[in-house]
């Protein structure tokens, strides 16, 4: 059209920023959360009265131990097999990640030290 001058327009002033141009591709991929599963598990069974069932619960908390969820919930564990100074650790470092919840447990522990 025009004799070309048209494309020359174009070209020149609309593809011109366009020719380095490139996009990016982002695919989503389902992860299920496992730990988070694990984390509810235990929590049921820490809220038993049963001896075997605060083991399991601290047995499956061990396999997710290194995630700043479990961390109120192992010390919960801990706490309930007798093993106190690991429970301490566990709120210690709960409560450090803004944790209310280890907080209080880990007053109400720090003051059965106390006594």
């Amino acid at each position: 059209m025009d004799k070309g001058r048209i494309w020359a327009y174009i070209k020149e002033h609309i593809l011109k920023d366009q020719r380095n141009s490139g996009y990016i591709r982002i695919y989503y991929d389902y992860v299920p959360d496992k730990a988070a599963a694990t984390i509810n598990e235990a929590n049921e069974l820490l809220t038993t009265d049963c001896s075997d069932c605060h083991h399991e619960a601290l047995r499956l908390l061990l396999s997710v131990r290194n995630d700043e969820r479990a961390q109120n919930a192992l010390g919960v564990a801990y706490w309930l097999c007798g093993q106190r100074n690991e429970a301490l650790d566990c709120f210690r470092r709960a409560a450090a990640n803004g944790n209310a919840n280890a907080r209080e447990n880990l007053r109400q522990l720090e003051a059965l030290n106390e006594k």
